[in-house]
């Protein structure tokens, strides 16, 4: 199984746009939002899991969505969870969205719980891709708040 990467995903949760540069991030309470990266930046904290975070008004960014990254493995339906490296380069750690263990343990997914099958693929093994852009309303309205 390859090492999953310790930097944070833009591929599943909340991603901030700021100031031109994307971020996976967290909404919290009163408007604001903290912002993961991986590596030192201007403004951030190191945090304990040897991240960096910043904390900014909803309003600062300059958009706040969450990506679908989904497709199919070898006829599957997945979704793509980050992008790791594997020994043939950059791939995607994808997670199987159906319902049907014997399909999943049958194509060698790992099993990491009860009903959740995941693995990594090379980018081109991910078929019939299909990638949203979703934006809650009550985000939208609050990043353009501040302009």
């Amino acid at each position: 199984m390859p090492q999953v990467s310790p930097k944070p995903s833009t591929l599943v949760g909340p991603i901030a746009m700021f100031r031109g540069k994307a971020y996976a991030a967290d909404v919290l309470l009163d408007g604001q939002v903290a912002l993961c990266a991986s590596e030192p930046a201007d403004g951030f904290e190191v945090t304990a899991l040897g991240r960096y975070r910043r904390v900014v008004q909803m309003a600062d960014l300059d958009e706040l969505f969450e990506m679908v990254v989904g497709g199919t493995v070898q006829g599957l339906p997945v979704r793509a969870a980050d992008v790791v490296p594997t020994k043939q380069g950059q791939g995607l750690w994808v997670s199987y969205t159906g319902h049907v263990a014997l399909l999943a343990e049958g194509l060698g997914l790992t099993k990491i719980d009860a009903g959740l099958y995941e693995t990594a693929v090379a980018p081109d093994a991910l078929a019939d891709q299909e990638t949203l852009q979703e934006t809650p309303a009550s985000w939208a309205a609050a990043v353009r708040g501040g302009r």
